[in-house]
């Protein structure tokens, strides 16, 4: 895994470099790191920190001749020292002694040559970089060459702190977007048992009322309605929970990739709205999968004082879908239906649309609700968007339409709004716009 240096070790680099230039009289200097943290001398080195910032005098090269001149980046510029790209092979500067002052052989080679050092940096066994440098005008004395090699132990041991530090910070942004993954699952899911919930409750208070007496039957849905309150209770005390995780994740690092998970894995993907495995795509029949969804909803209109229609023709045919996905996306259009249209205003639920040129067929939800203005439209299906709606007093969480697009998505259809909407023949006079959503789907 290819590790940068931070911007605290380049600094410390060009400290060191300006105490060999200043302190040491170094012509020229030049650190290199390793582009991996590998056990491997033929992995590449990356030039970081050299001085001086124009390279005039001839290419340095090691013993064996090997030029290992850095190469200027053409947009950085840190004077008197500069950061650098480019690479080099590590096998080709330490093949020499790396603390060895370079003598001239007959024919005597240029006198820079003779001035050079290259030393590995080099902690707990790994070969983290190289120091080169070159002084010109007089050889190295045994005390300079004492005073070098602490230079180089010590970005030997920066560069491993730092690249530990990278690595773990890192992993700690993997780690945190796989949390978040879970969170958003947790948050989904927490959202779903909402509609059934509400279901629940409308259904006992409905029950409770054609109930008379002190009987054993009306207990029994006092306390059914009194234990769905309490889950409506802990259900806002979990969603206060998730608020707080997601303000603590927000503060943890991020991955400098995401993490690939295996869809084959136990870990679940942030994408997967639903629990369970993939979505199995099969022919639906439209009418069983509509009944228990229209009960509800009729029950929680009726409840709110809101009229609840249907247009279902005879003889659909089925859709190409998931049936536990389908009904999640339609629970969640009418359950928003209902909640975003006033009082003495009308629902109604039509199918059998259809595009003959995508082999579709449609289902639509159209209310006399509030409407979605223009400018919340483009992103209205953004998890947690909620646009205007976000400062009314209607709860809500704005994952009911990311979920219903996302699922809709995966079925290979399409989710399509209308604002305002279109008005069904006899519906009451609205003073709101209304809203249309048609779940496109295709014909099994």
């Amino acid at each position: 895994m290819s590790i940068s240096a931070s911007s605290e070790l380049v600094t410390l680099c060009q400290a060191q470099v300006n105490l060999l230039v200043e302190g040491l009289g170094a012509a020229w200097c030049a650190v290199y790191l390793t582009e991996k943290w590998v056990q491997d001398l033929n992995q590449k080195l990356v030039p970081v920190v050299v001085y001086p910032e124009n390279q005039t005098t001839p290419r340095p090269t090691n013993s064996d001749g090997v030029d290992i001149s850095p190469v200027t980046h053409p947009s950085l510029s840190l004077p008197p020292s500069k950061l650098l790209q480019g690479t080099e092979t590590l096998q080709s500067v330490v093949d020499s002694e790396p603390t060895d002052v370079v003598e001239p052989d007959p024919p005597e080679p240029p006198f820079w040559q003779r001035k050079q050092l290259v030393l590995p940096l080099i902690h707990q066994e790994e070969v983290l970089g190289v120091l080169a440098t070159r002084r010109d005008d007089r050889p190295w004395q045994s005390q300079e060459l004492s005073q070098i090699d602490q230079i180089a132990n010590t970005l030997a041991i920066a560069c491993f702190f730092d690249r530990e530090n990278g690595s773990l910070q890192n992993k700690l942004g993997q780690q945190k977007q796989e949390v978040m993954g879970y969170h958003d699952r947790l948050d989904t899911l927490l959202h779903q048992v909402r509609s059934p919930m509400t279901a629940l409750r409308t259904f006992s208070k409905l029950l409770l009322k054609r109930l008379t007496g002190q009987d054993r039957t009306t207990k029994i849905v006092q306390n059914i309605l009194q234990q769905s309150d309490r889950a409506s209770d802990l259900l806002k005390q979990m969603d206060i929970c998730i608020d707080d995780l997601e303000t603590y994740l927000t503060g943890l690092p991020q991955p400098d990739s995401p993490p690939s998970l295996n869809p084959d894995s136990d870990t679940p993907s942030p994408l997967s709205l639903l629990p369970g495995s993939k979505l199995n795509l099969e022919p639906v029949p439209l009418p069983p999968l509509l009944d228990p969804l229209i009960a509800s909803a009729d029950a929680i209109a009726q409840d709110k004082n809101i009229d609840f229609q249907t247009e279902i023709p005879p003889h659909l045919p089925p859709v190409q879908a998931d049936a536990t996905a389908l009904r999640e996306i339609l629970s969640n259009l009418l359950d928003n239906a209902i909640k975003y249209t006033p009082q003495g205003g009308q629902v109604w639920l039509e199918t059998g649309l259809t595009n003959p040129e995508a082999s579709q067929q449609g289902i639509a939800i159209h209310d006399t609700g509030y409407g979605i203005p223009p400018e919340d439209q483009p992103r209205i299906f953004e998890r947690y968007f909620r646009g205007v709606q976000a400062n009314s007093d209607i709860e809500g969480t704005g994952l009911g339409l990311a979920i219903a697009h996302n699922l809709t998505q995966q079925m290979n259809g399409n989710l399509e709004l209308i604002s305002p909407s279109r008005t069904q023949n006899g519906a009451p006079p609205s003073p709101f716009p209304g809203t249309t959503f048609i779940v496109w789907l295709p014909l099994a």
